[in-house]
């Protein structure tokens, strides 16, 4: 909380961020809205809603989480030179980097 920087907005729109996305190792990950939030899914355990902690880095605060694993990580995204979402960035156990491959 001490690192949070107060006052910032996301850079874009929420829909914006909403995507399928993909890293060769781990898999694919989605981000979809509901109801008006926008929401992370990777698996059952993975899952959750995102809050927008600051800048482009949101909170997710998982759904199932199981005895091993924080009960919330971070997301990162990282826009292009065209105000595009690029990729993702998280952290469950290890750093996890998915490239965005399409639209929901």
């Amino acid at each position: 909380v001490a690192t949070r920087i107060e006052g910032t907005r996301p850079s874009l729109d929420l829909a914006a961020y909403a995507g399928r996305y993909h890293d060769a190792l781990s898999g694919d990950a989605r981000v979809t809205m509901k109801n008006g939030q926008l929401w992370f899914s990777y698996n059952p355990r993975h899952e959750g809603p995102l809050t927008h902690w600051h800048h482009d880095t949101f909170r997710v605060a998982w759904t199932n989480p199981i005895y091993d694993m924080p009960f919330k990580a971070f997301v990162t995204f990282v826009i292009d030179e065209d105000g595009k979402i690029k990729r993702l960035e998280t952290r469950f156990y290890d750093p996890i980097t998915f490239d965005r491959v399409g639209d929901n």
